[in-house]
């Protein structure tokens, strides 16, 4: 079989639609014949090719003949060229109306030889001479040696052209005349061709085998003088192709149907559809005019909270984005082991190639008893739920909303989440699940908790579009506040992985960068770095937020989503897309990208996939500025990793971070530009440090955030700073109390921690009226109570430390002091007397967490803890004697009872059969157990079924070293002989290219 990965039809003829810097000879506009390199296949609409696989197409030719000549032409004109085939000579093309084999019939004809050719029905044989080949033979009735024999008088032929496998390779072997020659096209029917009689090639015959794909491989020099020859032959008109159908792509099942009738006379030819035309540049715009210019759409996002790799709260990400800190680190031996689970070749199926990544800590640790809910239930719970609950619980405490103050409300809740890895990972250890794993693991209930606890009235919807989920989960939200379904809104994203899976896979397809890092639009980009977390916005009407006196950390000015439709792949991204999705929430923001300061890119660091989005971002800025490098660009993944579904609300925080510092920190992993990414001549330019945000002095910061998911669904927001208004503050008082509560003691004391630490920094922005007004008026009063009557944030933060609250003096507020330690409930608002405040950032509630999962020893992912009844491949041991015995090979080996799943449940004629896809796999596990590099399986050959029935078989498996690869051969014992089952060959191991999207 072909080199895998492989994808049948290399063959293409069309319309260059760009190229790239340094080709010379191409230009856009062009019409040409191309071959794609060998594991790309030419089935879409845009393919990507070298300059020299490429030629320009004849005028004389139609794209639908041109796509059916080249690779036959090349492989032909080469075996004609290695034959020196000349006028009189005698040339036998089996199955000559095939299609290489009808190139190879013109072509002798063009030298003025005499064709010897073969068919398998008599329609064909008319068919060969209504071309010019008389007495063709029907090989499927007809003895071909016998018959060529009779012809030539005994002598037989001087050249033969095979292109097929089986029996017609000893055909045209028993049928060379002296110094004849003989080239063989059918290099995969060699392979499987079994014994062979070379009896008759004793007068200087000479047998050449011919794999053109790897011929102009290794030569590529001669790639474009052998394309240009076959133009010329075309346009000259010397030598035609020959077209049996034309087929649209969405009829591809025909197209094989057709290739498989044995009537069929020449070329299957796929036309696919037309790329979508690149959007024509619109006219500039001087202003844009809003959408639904008729009420505001502004967002105002009141709360947030993120729990991220190396950071527990917001402030800890901004002090980490700040300082240009990575959170990537090796995968948490808690999570699963790398010794294994991790192996660098990509080969490996079952093993990452990646073993690092942005964690979260304590993702085991849950504060069960504040949500009421159960120990029981909390071990039987995903902690994507635990922790999306505790980070909604903090985003509305960062807002200033009680529990109290939004039951009953139409409070909608929109969570961005995937598939539960916790119930994997139950599954994975045999785990009794109790009714509560059933909603414990399930995305839906993920939305629902919050709502629940909290008893909120909105609608609870869980997202899941892949990477864009959290992003599309915000636009939902601003959508359901705008329609007016809900008074405010949650939206956000988890992700959390507990299983080594998702690194598995992703490793399958390439996908990872080996080194777990998001080298986002850097040169060195070698495929995303994966990540955890947990974000949530809380979000409101801008207009109700300013009315209500709620702090506004940004503004989401608008948000756009959609579909990438067909592409190259289910999950190949769009450009088209990309663009059309960012220039309606441009339009619908009514602003002008080029008042945007700074974009929160995808950016996960793929080297195809970086150039995409920003060539997308470009065209949708161009249709309003020609500026260039006047806009930051990076992502947030650089620091922490790609967090999939909670990848935008990671985003969104980052930039409302950067709103609220004036500071746009740097993107990490960036040294020098992916060369497909033309920053000079766009409007953009990589943050690399640390850089002041300079108010534009015509109007606020923006920014922009995108979200792509492999899924093909597309999400874009345009953020704005928190408009300019006067604070309401409460007036000086000379004693102010600060009550905080907290479920338990531990809570409360780690509590009082925070807020002494936040007293000497983001605390002195805040004067001590209004402290002390947020937590009496906007906080929840739990159980366990302390209250602090203080004099200035000094006094406060040493009374804190101490541990040591002054005594409530005598009056009206020492007398509430007095109550409220009393756990009496306070009307704090009364001793205001009607003077009001607007709400601040306060230091999050502290959760007393305890250890909460479903086994006290969870031992799953652990080194050499596979489970015994786990179906697995063999265990190859070193056969003693026969490893690097001086012969060069090296042999291993495994015992087969017949219990095994693969055996048990492969039954053919009652016979327990190793399935042939079996091999590959034991290949590959062989040669690890045996020290030996394993690559991807070349070459196989199943030769002879392996039964195992009634009792063990001991399969060995020798390797040895030869040109190109590790040999191998799998045997097992026949009475006193060896029994060759299959052989082939395992390739070097490669080193990944990373697939886009992450996707």
């Amino acid at each position: 079989m072909p080199d895998y990965p492989f994808t049948p039809g290399v063959e293409v003829s069309g319309v260059v639609g760009r190229v790239g810097p340094g080709v010379t000879t191409l230009r856009p506009g062009d019409e040409v014949i191309a071959l794609t390199r060998p594991e790309m296949g030419g089935q879409s609409s845009v393919v990507l090719t070298d300059e020299n696989f490429a030629v320009p197409k004849p005028a004389n030719v139609s794209h639908e003949d041109a796509c059916g000549f080249p690779a036959a032409f090349l492989a032909m004109y080469l075996a004609f060229e290695w034959a020196h085939v000349r006028a009189g000579e005698r040339v036998l093309i089996p199955a000559a109306t095939g299609t290489n084999a009808l190139i190879a019939v013109q072509l002798a004809q063009l030298a003025g030889a005499e064709v010897v050719a073969t068919a398998g029905s008599p329609a064909k044989v008319d068919f060969l001479a209504g071309i010019g080949v008389a007495g063709a033979i029907d090989h499927s009735r007809a003895d071909v040696p016998a018959e060529v024999l009779a012809r030539t008088g005994g002598r037989g032929v001087d050249v033969v052209v095979n292109t097929l496998g089986g029996r017609a390779i000893q055909q045209g072997l028993s049928v060379l005349a002296p110094e004849g020659r003989y080239v063989e096209i059918a290099v995969f029917g060699l392979q499987s061709s079994g014994p062979l009689d070379l009896s008759r090639l004793v007068d200087n015959q000479r047998f050449y085998s011919l794999n053109a794909k790897k011929y102009f491989l290794a030569h590529p020099d001669r790639r474009a003088e052998y394309l240009r020859t076959m133009a010329a032959y075309l346009e000259s008109g010397k030598v035609k192709p020959y077209v049996s159908h034309v087929l649209p792509f969405d009829r591809i099942h025909d197209a094989y149907a057709l290739k498989e009738d044995r009537a069929t006379i020449g070329r299957i030819v796929v036309t696919v559809p037309d790329p979508a035309p690149a959007a024509a540049k619109p006219v500039r715009v001087a202003a844009l005019a809003r959408e639904n210019a008729a009420g505001s759409t502004d967002i105002a996002v009141i709360g947030m909270a993120a729990r991220l790799p190396g950071a527990r709260d917001v402030d800890e990400l901004w002090a980490n984005l700040a300082a240009g800190a990575s959170a990537i680190r090796e995968i948490p031996d808690s999570r699963w082991s790398n010794t294994r689970f991790f192996d660098r070749d990509p080969a490996n199926l079952d093993t990452t190639y990646c073993r690092w990544g942005g964690f979260l800590d304590d993702v085991d640790r849950f504060d069960a008893p504040f949500f009421t809910i159960s120990g029981k239930e909390a071990e039987q719970t995903d902690p994507q739920q635990r922790v999306f609950l505790e980070e909604a619980w903090r985003a509305i405490e960062d807002a200033g909303y009680t529990g109290d103050r939004l039951a009953g409300q139409p409070c909608g809740v929109f969570v961005g989440a995937g598939a539960s890895e916790y119930l994997t990972r139950m599954n994975k250890a045999g785990a009794v699940k109790q009714a509560q794993a059933f909603w414990g693991n399930e995305a839906s209930i993920l939305a629902a908790r919050i709502s629940y606890f909290l008893n909120l009235k909105g609608p609870s919807i869980a997202v899941n579009t892949a990477c864009s989920s959290s992003l599309v989960a915000v636009h939902l939200a601003c959508q359901s506040l705008l329609a007016g379904e809900t008074d405010i809104a949650l939206a956000g994203g988890a992700f959390i992985t507990l299983a080594p899976d998702y690194f598995i896979v992703a490793s399958n397809g390439n996908m990872l960068s080996p080194e777990g890092r998001c080298k986002t639009f850097d040169a060195a980009a070698n495929g995303f770095g994966p990540g955890e977390g947990v974000g949530v916005l809380v979000l409101k009407p801008l207009d109700r937020a300013l009315r209500d006196g709620d702090q506004i950390h940004g503004v989401i000015k608008a948000t756009a989503i959609n579909q990438d439709g067909r592409t190259n792949g289910i999950t190949a991204p769009s450009g088209l897309a990309q663009t059309d999705v960012e220039l309606a929430a441009y339009r619908r923001a009514g602003i002008d990208p080029a008042t945007i300061g700074y974009v929160e890119a995808h950016g996960t660091g793929t080297p195809l996939g970086d150039p995409i989005e920003v060539e997308a971002l470009t065209n949708a800025f161009r249709t309003y500025t020609d500026r260039t490098g006047f806009c930051a660009i990076g992502s947030i993944k650089t620091n922490i990793g790609h967090t999939a579904a909670a990848a935008g609300v990671a985003g969104i925080v980052k930039v409302l971070l950067s709103f609220r510092h004036g500071k746009i920190p740097p993107s990490l992993n960036f040294e020098r530009p992916n060369p497909l990414i033309d920053f000079a001549n766009s409007p953009f330019y990589v943050n690399t440090e640390l850089r002041d945000w300079a108010p534009d002095p015509a109007g606020p910061r923006r920014a922009a955030v995108s979200g792509f998911g492999f899924s093909g669904t597309n999400a874009h927001a345009v953020l704005e700073e928190p408009p300019p208004r006067a604070r309401a503050t409460p007036p000086a008082q000379p004693l102010v109390a600060v009550p905080v509560s907290a479920h338990t003691t531990t809570a409360l004391r780690a509590r009082l921690d925070r807020l002494a630490a936040w007293l000497s920094g983001p605390g002195e922005a805040f004067s001590l009226s209004e402290i002390g007004y947020n937590y009496q008026v906007f906080r929840e009063h739990r159980p366990v109570r302390a209250v602090f009557l203080a004099l200035d944030h000094a006094d406060l933060a040493q009374q804190i430390r101490d541990r040591a609250p002054l005594g409530p003096p005598a009056g009206t507020l020492g007398d509430l002091a007095t109550r409220y330690l009393a756990g009496d409930d306070v009307d704090w608002r009364a001793w205001w007397a009607g003077a009001s405040c607007d709400r601040i950032p306060l230091p999050g509630y502290a959760f007393d967490r305890h250890r909460y999962w479903f086994a006290e020893d969870d031992q799953v992912y652990a080194d050499g803890t596979e489970p015994a009844d786990t179906p697995t491949t063999p265990r190859f041991q070193p056969v003693a004697g026969k490893s690097a015995n001086g012969t060069g090979t090296t042999s291993v080996r495994a015992t087969l009872t017949g219990q095994e799943f693969y055996l048990r449940d492969h039954v053919v004629n009652e016979q327990r059969v190793l399935p042939g896809v079996a091999y590959p796999e034991f290949a590959r596990r062989a040669a690890t157990a045996a020290g030996l590099p394993a690559g991807p399986v070349h070459d196989l050959q199943w030769l002879r079924p392996l039964e195992v029935n009634g009792s063990p078989v001991d399969l060995t498996v020798h390797f040895r070293q030869e040109e190109g690869g590790l040999g191998f051969e799998f045997r097992s014992a026949s009475r006193a002989a060896e029994v060759v089952h299959a052989r082939g060959m395992l390739l070097p191991p490669r080193v990944p290219a990373p697939r886009d999207r992450w996707t």
